[in-house]
């Protein structure tokens, strides 16, 4: 039906050939580019696609599903209920209707890569300690001073990967900025 959008791709009177090629150049787009991670003044681009450090083996860290997504699409607004799909199709004329884009996210390999770009960032905590200091005239006399606890900082990377996981629901490929 006109008016059935994917991120700012417009399905209306397409094909599901059609659309699933229009959805896969897209995502095509954001395999080839890579997203951009940003904390501070660093920067990681994450693919959605990695291999392995020998190069033999590539496995799919986001996987996109063009085709779910395009029968979605197409299903918008038919079958079920008469009622519902009339007013879905009223909603189609007035307004319009924004299908999410079906993927896979293994989140734990997301956050692994941006851990393994921006380790070399973050401070960690440290207890308080108890220090022992024996006297320089060498008998049993010992002094002893509390070393206060130190506040650490770590990177939010489920924020990230949130905000990743929006992004690419709406077939956006914006750059994230990690915060503390």
């Amino acid at each position: 039906y006109p008016n059935v959008y994917i991120g700012d791709i417009n399905l209306g009177g397409k094909t599901k050939e059609q659309a699933i090629a229009l959805i896969n150049s897209k995502t095509d787009n954001i395999k080839q580019s890579g997203i951009n991670f940003y904390f501070n003044s660093q920067t990681a681009k994450i693919y959605p696609l990695i291999s392995s450090p020998e190069g033999d083996v590539v496995y799919e860290i986001i996987f996109f599903d063009s085709e779910k997504t395009a029968d979605h699409a197409l299903d918008y607004a038919r079958g079920g209920n008469f009622f519902i799909s009339l007013v879905d199709k009223i909603i189609l004329l007035i307004v319009g209707k924004n299908i999410p884009l079906y993927f896979v996210i293994n989140s734990q390999d997301v956050e692994k890569a941006l851990i393994y770009n921006f380790s070399k960032l973050i401070t960690p905590p440290q207890d308080a300690q108890l220090i022992i200091k024996e006297s320089n005239n060498g008998g049993n006399d010992f002094s002893f001073a509390i070393e206060n606890e130190k506040y650490g900082q770590t990177i939010n990377y489920q924020k990230g990967i949130d905000e990743l996981i929006s992004n690419l629901t709406n077939l956006k490929n914006f750059s994230i900025y990690l915060s503390f």
